[in-house]
Formats: structure tokens, C-alpha cells, sequence
């Protein structure tokens, strides 16, 4: 088995452009519509979503735009780079959220986009 995309729900499209393509550099495949009666059928929110698929670095990502903020959970996405530190000033200087927390010789480093979902950053493990 392997994960084939994992789905994230966003407030607007200006977040896709902002945090997913230029910070975490995902590229746009396609975009949809989840219309109300499917939505309610699989999710059971009786309401439409516009949708988009982005693809980058072998993962493949969902993003459903609804504009209502969502509760606060413990649910959170591990990415890890190369040179995780250049990707955290990346992140920076686009303005993301940044939270680090400092752990001995390896702090611990999570980012937000503006709806909330959070991305654990690792950096590779070298062999």
C-alpha cells in the first residue's frame, strides 16, 4: 500500500498561491468542483466545494477551499528537506507562521498556513 494524496480543507485560493505553491512548491494539476450531494454523501457537509490538485517532491495534495475557520485539533503533516533550515527562512520571508521550539541540538519546527493545518519539518536523515 501506499498513500496515494492527502486532503486539507483551506479558507481561500490566495492561500494555494501564497503557502502551497511558493513556499512549499506544489504545482496546480487540476482544478474541481465537489458539488453538495457528493459532499454530503462522503463527508456529510451538505454544501459544495471548489477544490484543487496539486502535485510536488512525489506527494500529492487536495485542497478544499471553505471560507468557515475550522476547530483546533492535534492533526499535523510531517515534511521533511534536505536543508530544513533553508526551507524555514524560505517560509519566513513569504510570511508563514513559524513555531520553534527549541529541543537540545534538534528544536522542533512546525508551520501554519493562514486556515490552521499544521506541517511538522524534519530535515532528511542523512545515510
Amino acid at each position: 500500500m501506499k498513500l496515494h494524496h492527502l486532503a486539507l480543507t483551506i479558507q481561500n485560493e490566495d492561500e494555494l498561491h501564497k503557502f502551497y505553491e511558493n513556499i512549499l512548491d506544489f504545482h496546480l494539476v487540476r482544478e474541481f468542483k465537489l458539488e453538495a450531494d457528493w459532499s454530503s454523501k462522503i463527508f456529510n457537509i451538505n454544501k459544495s466545494a471548489q477544490a484543487f490538485y496539486l502535485e510536488g517532491h512525489g506527494l500529492a495534495l487536495e485542497l478544499f477551499i471553505d471560507e468557515e475557520k475550522k476547530q483546533h485539533s492535534f492533526n499535523h503533516y510531517c515534511l521533511s528537506f534536505p536543508d530544513r533550515e533553508s526551507f524555514v527562512k524560505k517560509a519566513k520571508a513569504n510570511k508563514a507562521i513559524v513555531v520553534r521550539i527549541p529541543r537540545g541540538s534538534n528544536d522542533l519546527i512546525f508551520i501554519k498556513d493562514l486556515s490552521g493545518n499544521v506541517f511538522e519539518i524534519k530535515e532528511d536523515i542523512k545515510d
